[in-house]
């Protein structure tokens, strides 16, 4: 009997591995685009702080994006939202393959990102749901398969376009994976009936963070540069007084406001939520920044830039076991 506890019933894992499957893209997506700054810096004639906001652009709309899925889950069907979000990605993939100049491209990965945004939220969410709460461990560690084996896989295959094929494939790359993806899910994914299609959304919330998150991530940018140094503290500044503006006015409204303050005072949440914070730090600037310091500074190709970003994914892949 416990043994039987224990496993995941196998039709609610071949739904979860069939959600996590429109995890791929945007996971594989990021560290494929990591590892291929440098070599599209030279193809589009842009400078390092220029080209950085093809990565950059992509985090930032991602993370404004997010709040909206929260809501957006509440009043529409949990499966068409999986659907619709990985649709846009993929459009969002196509046009960044065929991008003619590096403004264009910085634009169509902002529309990636903000399809991103909605979409790996969800991914969770339904995953979650699909599991119970019974099964939230084992759950939780299919939903991880990609986030271990983006960073092993997903440089290695940027390096093998960058060296055999067009660097539009960096994005086409997507789209065979997410139209297998659509295909699945709309055979096998049940519907996820919408909670609350009354669900009012907190703009004034979704406003302050959005100006919070582009000024603070625009001033670093900026701040760093002796010619606008100056530039970069005002939206600093700007970004700071946005927040202090948020945290009054979520104050004041309480659980009506987009993120509720008042979830910080659970310890497991506020532990959580620093863990996560912190690790952003730990493994997306080394993902970054460690392909440009393998290809600049220590003049090794593309191939070897990736492999030597692999122990990262496999220190991840050896403690995946763990999160069950």
């Amino acid at each position: 009997m416990s043994e039987a506890k224990e496993k995941l019933p196998r039709e609610v894992a071949i739904v979860a591995l069939i959600i996590v499957l429109g995890a791929l893209p945007p996971m594989f997506d990021s560290t494929i685009v990591n590892v291929a700054v440098n070599s599209l810096a030279k193809v589009f004639s842009a400078n390092l702080t220029v080209i950085q906001w093809v990565v950059t652009g992509y985090v930032l709309a991602m993370g404004i994006a997010v709040p909206f899925s929260g809501w957006i889950l509440k009043k529409f069907d949990g499966k068409k939202i999986y659907m619709v979000s990985l649709g846009v990605f993929m459009l969002g993939s196509l046009f960044s393959g065929l991008a003619w100049n590096v403004q264009s491209l910085i634009i169509f990965r902002i529309f990636q990102g903000l399809a991103a945004g909605v979409l790996i939220p969800t991914i969770t969410t339904l995953v979650i749901q699909l599991g119970g709460s019974n099964n939230i461990g084992k759950i939780m560690s299919l939903v991880s398969i990609p986030s271990v084996f983006g960073p092993i896989i997903g440089p290695i295959i940027g390096g093998l376009i960058l060296q055999y094929l067009h660097w539009s494939w960096l994005f086409f790359i997507n789209l065979p994976i997410g139209a297998i993806g659509l295909i699945l899910l709309q055979w096998k994914l049940p519907k996820f009936e919408a909670e609350d299609k009354k669900a009012k959304l907190d703009w004034t919330g979704v406003i302050l963070l959005a100006i919070m998150s582009g000024t603070l991530i625009y001033g670093v940018t900026q701040v760093i540069k002796a010619d606008s140094r100056t530039a970069g503290i005002i939206y600093l500044a700007v970004g700071a007084i946005s927040f202090l503006i948020y945290i009054f006015y979520a104050f004041k409204e309480k659980g009506k406001a987009l993120i509720p303050l008042n979830m910080f005072k659970s310890h497991n949440f506020s532990a959580s939520f620093i863990s996560l914070f912190l690790a952003g730090f730990a493994t997306n600037g080394p993902m970054l920044l460690f392909p440009m310091l393998f290809q600049n500074v220590k003049g090794l190709s593309v191939i070897m830039s990736a492999m030597w970003l692999i122990p990262q994914g496999v220190g991840m892949l050896l403690t995946r076991s763990w999160i069950g």
